[in-house]
């Protein structure tokens, strides 16, 4: 195998784990549990999710419908459609900690009245800063 083809292959790799880790997260799932669903220990997954081991297709399989993902967009495949996903926007957007991190604590809200004034609030920020 050229030294081409063993890079492409280490970035494919790297690439489909990233994106079953942040596949995982927007559902809010843990390495854990995605483990559990496969039938694989979790050190396994932060292999996959590292980009350290294959994943075979079967389990590949299992995965994309166990995160609800497109497998399609789990391997990154370079087409426009997937690319202006929403699901594909989500990822790029939860693939920031701040994100999440407000993400979380907001689902600790439950007055309407508050999110409304929440929502209102970074409305005017962000109307302030463009």
């Amino acid at each position: 195998m050229s030294r081409n083809a063993t890079r492409n292959e280490k970035t494919f790799y790297t690439s489909l784990g990233r994106n079953i880790a942040l596949a995982r997260k927007v559902i809010g799932k843990s390495q854990i549990e995605l483990a559990d669903h496969v039938e694989v220990s979790f050190q396994q997954v932060q292999k996959w999710e590292k980009g350290t081991n294959r994943i075979p297709v079967h389990e590949l399989t299992r995965i994309a419908s166990h995160l609800e993902a497109p497998l399609s967009q789990l391997i990154g495949v370079d087409d426009a459609e997937a690319a202006d996903s929403p699901l594909h926007e989500l990822i790029e957007q939860l693939s920031n900690k701040d994100l999440r991190q407000i993400l979380k604590a907001w689902t600790a809200i439950k007055d309407p009245k508050m999110r409304t004034a929440i929502v209102d609030f970074v409305n005017s920020l962000a109307a302030i800063s463009r």
